[in-house]
């Protein structure tokens, strides 16, 4: 009983684990190991480093130019549907909570006719900005020697 107690206390009394790791360290060890496999010098590796990258997210832009050209296919029955909703609004002043309901209602559904999604627009932002300032970071986690001896 006494050494269970003993372990309790010595648990509460344990600091919390922190997380210390980071993942500049890694962008940067990806870097070096990308001009060691190559063997190109610094001032070649890393524009292709960033031209891999920006390649590996070509899929993320055609995706979004796929759904772009969706919501472009769909653009006019919406134009319609909001006058149509603006008419009935006008008819019915009181009823705007049934208005707004049923334009929400047209508009998920001419957009699932379509198969388009407007958040998918935003892919190639949401992919190319994490993943530059990633690179940029590891960049400038180079070492200097390293940078000047190519």
């Amino acid at each position: 009983m006494a050494a269970r107690s003993a372990l309790r206390l010595a648990r509460r009394a344990r600091p919390a684990p922190r997380l210390t790791r980071t993942f500049i360290p890694d962008a940067t060890q990806l870097l070096i190991d990308a001009q060691a496999v190559t063997g190109l010098p610094w001032y070649a590796t890393i524009p292709c480093a960033t031209l891999a990258m920006r390649s590996a997210l070509v899929p993320a832009s055609l995706i979004a130019r796929r759904h772009g050209r969706r919501i472009n296919l769909a653009a006019p029955h919406l134009r319609k549907l909001q006058q149509l909703a603006a008419e009935r609004s006008k008819e019915k002043p009181d009823d705007k909570i049934g208005t707004a309901r049923l334009l929400t209602t047209g508009i998920n559904g001419i957009l699932k006719l379509h198969h388009a999604r407007p958040s998918f627009l935003l892919l190639p932002f949401a992919t190319t900005l994490p993943s530059m300032i990633y690179l940029a970071l590891g960049v400038r986690g180079l070492p200097g020697d390293a940078l000047v001896e190519g």
